[in-house]
C-alpha cells in the first residue's frame, strides 16, 4: 500500500506537470557553434558573416546569439529563383 504525503500525493510520485510547463514564449536562440550545424556551415563562415554584418544577430555582452525563427525568414531571402 502506498502513503500519501501531506500534499495529498502519493509519495514518490512526481509532478510531471512541472516539466511540462510551457514556456513564456516559443523563441529560440542559437549560439554561433549551434547555427553553424543548424546551416551546415563552418563555425567560422559565422563568425565572418557576422564580424560583416551578414546575418542578423544579437550581441550580449560577449555573447552572440541568432534568433531561429529571424535566421530562417534571412535564409528566404536568400532565395535564388529559377529562370523558368
Amino acid at each position: 500500500m502506498n502513503s500519501v504525503n501531506s500534499y495529498g500525493r502519493v509519495k514518490g510520485d512526481i509532478n510531471y506537470e512541472r516539466f511540462n510547463a510551457p514556456q513564456m514564449n516559443d523563441t529560440k536562440y542559437l549560439s554561433p557553434s549551434e547555427l553553424a550545424q543548424y546551416l551546415s556551415v563552418s563555425i567560422h563562415t559565422i563568425y565572418l558573416w557576422t564580424s560583416t554584418k551578414q546575418i542578423p544577430f544579437f550581441k550580449l555582452s560577449r555573447l552572440t546569439r541568432f534568433e531561429k525563427n529571424e535566421i530562417d525568414r534571412w535564409m528566404r531571402t536568400k532565395k535564388v529563383e529559377t529562370y523558368n
